[in-house]
């Protein structure tokens, strides 16, 4: 045997050796890794994180949310000053539209909901989270951690100030947990129905916040129209003294016009001329005129029983008052109700709760004992190398 087949021999040998001598000392460490790592996976963190993005709804192009007629829809309305044409444009809920003096995103009154914490930790407490493990229910301070561990990230839009026109870049809302517990089966679940919940709630705020603004838009619309039909009544009854106050005075000056002709014997005209019978009080009758037609004038005048007859500016007036009276708007914005976006089947946007993602941020317990081996059986190789490389020198010096 060679002087280097001799060594190569003694280097396996001192190896076997050494590794037979410490096959203890191996599997202590690996008990102990075992130990460890059972130890770490009970002890750490585990973080999970839920989320669910949510695109907006096209309303336009869904026949269940088409456009609405303006004049039945929210404030969305007017009329000419006789209120016998209306004005209406068409509207879409997802274009930007003045209502009460607000511009009103549905998107964004969503986004206003689903982001305040409140809201959440409202949630929590009426679905009767607190029973998670996560949430102990003496610990207020666990609440609130989980409560910042909540965000949502709203659309990205921008808007032109000469068109008032949205446009978005990232049309979704995404609604994100991230939060670490021992308990990772129970609290996934937890944040799977917390996310379901807190969108079907928000839908739920954002439609009751619509519907008050619906229902301050009729109790408007009713104030302006009753006040609109008390003010017309008060310029009518106002045309109608002013035609009584002419009237009276006409017949006074007509009166003093026959007492004239009488005095002088003038019974008939003078000029042939014809009886004032229009309506019109322009003074133009004299006593010239004769005493027979000015009392033919007064009798007709008298016998005048309608004053509206006689007053072309309150013809009009009387097709506003009846438009008013004859059209319900409460009703018909009532109505709107039932074939307009703000119905019980109301949606926000596109979802499917199935598709809640759940990532859990952590590896899992066969991982964590995979590594702790791994390293218990380099650190071993790595001594008995050591000892060999020792044993080597120590036998070259020999």
């Amino acid at each position: 045997m060679s002087f280097k087949e001799k060594g190569q021999f003694l280097i396996i040998k001192s190896g076997y050796d050494e590794i037979k001598n410490s096959y203890r000392i191996f599997f202590s460490l690996i008990f102990i890794a075992i130990i460890f790592a059972t130890a770490y996976s009970l002890i750490r963190d585990k973080t999970i994180t839920g989320s669910i993005q949510i695109t907006p709804l096209n309303l336009s192009q869904m026949e269940d949310y088409r456009m609405m007629n303006a004049r039945n829809f929210l404030n969305i309305y007017s009329y000419d000053d006789k209120l016998t044409k209306y004005d209406t444009p068409e509207f879409d809920l997802t274009e930007d539209q003045t209502i009460l003096g607000k511009n009103i995103f549905l998107h964004d009154l969503f986004y206003e909901k689903i982001v305040d914490r409140d809201f959440l930790r409202k949630i929590i407490i009426e679905n009767d989270l607190l029973s998670i493990k996560s949430f102990n229910k003496n610990s207020a301070s666990e609440i609130d951690e989980f409560i910042q561990a909540y965000e949502v990230l709203p659309p990205i839009w921008t808007q032109s100030d000469a068109t008032f026109y949205r446009r978005y870049e990232q049309d979704h809302i995404l609604i994100k947990f991230s939060y670490s517990d021992n308990n990772t089966s129970e609290l996934k679940e937890a944040i799977r129905k917390l996310i379901m919940l807190i969108v079907v709630s928000g839908e739920e705020e954002v439609l009751n916040s619509i519907k008050e603004i619906f229902g301050s838009s009729i109790n408007y619309i009713n104030s302006e129209i009753n006040l609109l039909e008390e003010n017309t009544k008060k310029e009518m009854q106002s045309m109608r003294l002013q035609y009584d106050l002419e009237l009276a005075q006409e017949i006074k000056y007509l009166n003093e016009q026959i007492l004239i002709a009488r005095s002088i014997d003038l019974a008939k005209p003078m000029i042939k001329n014809e009886l004032n019978i229009t309506g019109e009080f322009v003074n133009k009758s004299t006593h010239k005129e004769g005493y027979l037609i000015l009392e033919e004038n007064v009798k007709l005048l008298k016998s005048r029983e309608s004053a509206d007859l006689y007053i072309p500016e309150i013809i009009p007036l009387k097709q506003r008052l009846n438009n008013i009276e004859n059209m319900n708007f409460s009703k018909l914005l009532e109505d709107s109700m039932k074939v307009s976006p703000i119905s019980n089947d109301f949606k926000i946007g596109n979802y499917n709760f199935r598709d809640i993602k759940i990532i859990e941020n952590y590896y899992s317990n066969y991982f964590i004992y995979a590594i702790f081996l791994f390293f218990t059986i380099v650190f071993y190789l790595s001594v008995v190398l050591f000892k060999l490389y020792l044993n080597f020198n120590r036998n070259l010096n020999d």
